[in-house]
């Protein structure tokens, strides 16, 4: 079942000209208008598509179970992330979620801070969380452009959030994207590192700094996505230009952003 606009958590204000769809169905009857926008916005066979998905997912579940399935990222294999809230079979969380948790754990012990309040819907988390609009007990409502942490951190992540960062917004500014980016990677620690993840062709000016390298990142990297749940790394070109949103949620080609600080 279809539940309210945006990625995870109606992020966007209202006018926006895009729209994001979310999977939970935990919060009728909020649920209900998420699916009369779906059916307006999207048609009946979006909406039937992903009707059929959320009833599949046991099945799905079971069939990961006895026949794993694993993609490779940076030379490494990650299991498929399958879970209901989200409905992330369906969409690019079925392989953010594994990079990006990886990387999280392997900096336990460290100081961890997450832009964008999307791991603690999946796991018990206890790093910092800031997020413009989301309220939680653990989460610091502060803007990523102009956030100051008052310490250095060890890694910093975000997970499809910052693409929304000047686009979501009113006015727009296609360029703080890059300010966020420049303002975060500003509060590393030595040898630490940003590791964020960006969904192409959902903000086409976002994608037009990607393609021209202007994006403060240090490396970037990509994986394209065939059929539902078949993803694979790929170069640039091999992404170029993909699709948000049409036959299924989600982006087509995904970008993988990556600040280093070199050691003192």
């Amino acid at each position: 079942m279809i539940a309210g606009a945006d990625a995870d958590f109606a992020r966007q204000p209202a006018g926006c000209r895009q729209v994001r769809w979310r999977y939970d169905a935990a919060e009728p009857p909020g649920g209900w208008r998420g699916i009369r926008q779906a059916l307006a916005e999207k048609g009946f066979f979006y909406v039937a598509r992903q009707a059929a998905v959320w009833a599949a997912l046991p099945l799905l579940r079971l069939h990961a179970r006895v026949f794993p399935r694993t993609f490779s990222f940076q030379s490494a294999r990650y299991p498929y992330f399958l879970h209901a809230y989200n409905l992330t079979a369906s969409n690019e969380r079925a392989v953010e979620i594994p990079i990006v948790w990886a990387a999280v754990r392997a900096r336990r012990g460290g100081r961890v801070l997450e832009v964008g309040n999307v791991l603690s819907h999946y796991f018990a988390c206890d790093h910092e969380v800031i997020d413009k609009f989301e309220r939680g007990a653990a989460v610091r409502n502060e803007d990523a452009a102009g956030f100051r942490g008052g310490h250095p951190y060890d890694l910093i992540v975000s997970i499809s959030t910052l693409e929304h960062v000047g686009w979501d917004e009113e006015p727009r500014d296609p360029e703080k994207l890059a300010r966020a980016i420049a303002n975060l990677s500003g509060q590393l620690a030595p040898g630490g590192q940003l590791l964020a993840t960006l969904p192409l062709g959902y903000n086409p000016p976002m994608d037009a700094l990607l393609a021209a390298g202007a994006l403060p990142f240090s490396r970037c990297h990509y994986l394209k996505r065939e059929g539902l749940t078949t993803w694979s790394e790929v170069d640039w070109p091999a992404v170029a230009g993909a699709a948000y949103g049409e036959r299924w949620p989600g982006t087509r080609g995904l970008v993988i952003g990556v600040v280093d600080r070199g050691p003192r």
